[in-house]
């Protein structure tokens, strides 16, 4: 099988990132992808792992995470989703993706794995996902590659994601907000129930600051499964000290260590709070799991976390900045972060395009009015919405807008309302930010 055949099989599969809405309940469980690693040998035993769940900011999390542990020397894995070039990007080990021979070569052991399979109404390959799939080809891949320590990023909630077979040292939750409610329910309450799914027992959870409701979960969850929670503003501090268009710099406390102006290659105060985050998981990785994690890497590390289409600055004259803010709250702060670099409310020009599953009213409602030119348009996804509709629900919300069918079209119009001082933001969606990236 060559990596074409590979590809061409995984897309046989359910692919539940290019569905807008599905019965959650009915589709997603444990069971398929347990029965798939029992088959393979279990390979998610084999090394391990750090669990990152939340709805903004674990990405972050797992890169910064990554990049501080190569510093320091450890063979460490890198799990994604989604991805913005190339599907091998989700797969890396110490910032190297897989390579096309070995993804081919995991996916044929899989398919010769599983063809006599069968669940109690049907084969097994008729039931799996390709999110199940690709989970497992990174289990395995981890486990030949014999990592020191992977770092796997939920996909969809956290109790019945395909991650959460993975029995973690640490659980990570980072800052939970209202994302995908068609699915997990409309009350903080119920989507943090599915994001402490990633809690596991006898085990210890790092949480970043949470919402009421959405603390009174993982407490509660972390006490019935007998693991040690400690949560960023209670056990843990932080303090942002500066934010420029290169770094935020911040200060981190625990009961056991202080660091002093940690410099963060990723812009914005709440990176600073991820960073928080982090860096609560290397000091319990060196304290209870015995790490050898030197001051000089772990700041190498943070200095250098590349993690792209997140407030990426891809442009100058006119500035071109990308970010994948796609709900309330991810929009709120890049607002915030945005009016603090420049100084006042507006900039220039948006290129503004959603996924129909989102909140597109609220986070126009936020973002629209920062700029003085609007421009709508979709990207390649199957989800996207079309700039026709996102006009009707938000071009009230903007001084001018502009409808453009392409992102070609959309940057092409955005710089040419733009002057050579200005600024052009793209958000709103990762699949936009990935289509204008590729552009340009």
């Amino acid at each position: 099988m060559n990596y074409e055949q590979a590809i061409e099989y995984l897309n046989s599969f359910q692919n539940l990132e290019q569905k807008t809405s599905y019965d959650y309940r009915k589709v997603c469980n444990l069971e398929r992808v347990t029965k798939l690693c029992d088959i393979i040998g279990r390979p998610q035993n084999d090394f391990k792992s750090i669990l990152v769940s939340g709805t903004n900011g674990k990405g972050s999390v797992c890169a910064i995470l990554h990049s501080a542990l190569t510093k320091a020397g450890y063979r460490v894995g890198l799990y994604t989703s989604p991805h913005l070039f190339d599907l091998r990007e989700r797969i890396k080990v110490n910032n190297r993706i897989i390579n096309r021979g070995e993804f081919a070569g995991l996916i044929e052991e899989i398919k010769e794995s599983i063809k006599y399979a069968k669940t109690e109404d049907a084969p097994l390959y008729e039931n799996l996902t390709y999110f199940e799939i690709l989970t497992a080809v990174c289990f395995l891949y981890f486990s030949k590659k014999r990592v020191d320590l992977a770092i796997i990023e939920v996909g969809l909630g956290g109790r019945f994601d395909a991650t959460n077979v993975a029995y973690p040292l640490i659980s990570v939750i980072t800052s939970i907000g209202y994302d995908h409610t068609h699915l997990f329910g409309k009350s903080i309450t119920k989507i943090a129930r599915e994001k402490a799914g990633v809690i596991k027992e006898s085990t210890f959870t790092i949480s970043a600051p949470q919402k009421k409701e959405a603390m009174g979960v993982i407490k509660a969850t972390a006490c019935k499964r007998g693991s040690e929670l400690f949560t960023v503003n209670e056990d843990i501090k932080y303090k942002c000290c500066k934010v420029n268009f290169h770094q935020t710099i911040f200060d981190y406390q625990d009961k056991y260590k202080s660091y002093k102006n940690i410099e963060l290659s990723l812009i914005g105060e709440h990176q600073a709070q991820n960073g928080a985050v982090s860096m609560a998981v290397i000091e319990m990785l060196k304290r209870q799991f015995y790490f050898r994690l030197e001051e000089p890497s772990i700041r190498e590390g943070f200095q250098k976390v590349n993690w792209p289409g997140r407030f990426d600055i891809l442009a100058k004259n006119p500035c071109i900045i990308a970010d994948s803010a796609h709900n309330k709250d991810s929009a709120r702060m890049l607002k915030r972060t945005l009016v603090g670099l420049i100084g006042k409310e507006r900039i220039d020009s948006l290129i503004l395009g959603f996924s129909s599953d989102k909140d597109i009213k609220g986070i126009g409602s936020i973002l629209c009015p920062c700029a003085e030119n609007v421009i709508f348009t979709k990207s390649y996804s199957p989800r996207a919405t079309s700039p026709i509709s996102l006009s009707k629900l938000l071009s009230k919300k903007c001084s001018r807008s502009f409808i453009a069918q392409k992102p070609e079209s959309a940057l092409s119009t955005a710089r040419r309302l733009t002057p050579k001082k200005g600024i052009i933001l793209i958000t709103g969606s990762l699949f936009l930010v990935s289509d204008v990236m590729k552009i340009l």
